[in-house]
């Protein structure tokens, strides 16, 4: 489980969707079976080239963003 910090260090608990999408814990499961489905380690520096690669990665990229706005949405809804 993902501990709460009250700092904007953890995008999962304060807002910067650069470190919930790349380095929060809460959501490494996902990122490391993306990476081993693109061949490609993701990063700040490397993202907007890798989706626009071509579609596939396009939307593998875009749905697994999406999924974790998703589930953030709704996990502050239920605090």
């Amino acid at each position: 489980m993902h501990d709460k910090k009250e700092n904007s260090e953890c995008s999962y608990c304060g807002d910067v969707l650069e470190n919930a999408v790349l380095k929060c814990n809460r959501w490494i499961r996902e990122k490391i079976n993306l990476e081993l489905d693109l061949i490609e380690n993701l990063n700040s520096e490397n993202i907007i080239d890798l989706m626009l690669v071509n579609t596939e990665n396009w939307k593998k990229i875009s749905d697994y963003i999406i999924r974790i706005m998703k589930k953030r949405g709704e996990d502050k809804l239920s605090r």
